[in-house]
């Protein structure tokens, strides 16, 4: 029975994410709550409409 359980992965809690996109000074776009930080990426590029260029200078910061 431990190794069935070993298997189970519960599922995983949304955290807060900060995107920044670096400037000539860095510009706050807003939060996300997803769970993962590759999540937290495809959301900014989703809900801010940023360009390949933009995706690149995206700064993802956990939120405590």
């Amino acid at each position: 029975m431990s190794s069935l359980r070993s298997r189970i992965q519960a599922p995983r809690k949304n955290k807060t994410w900060r995107l920044t996109i670096i400037r000539s000074r860095g510009q706050v776009l807003g939060d996300v709550e997803v769970p993962t930080r590759e999540a937290a990426e495809a959301a900014a590029v989703k809900r801010f409409g940023l360009s390949p260029e933009d995706r690149n200078r995206i700064v993802v910061q956990e939120r405590g």
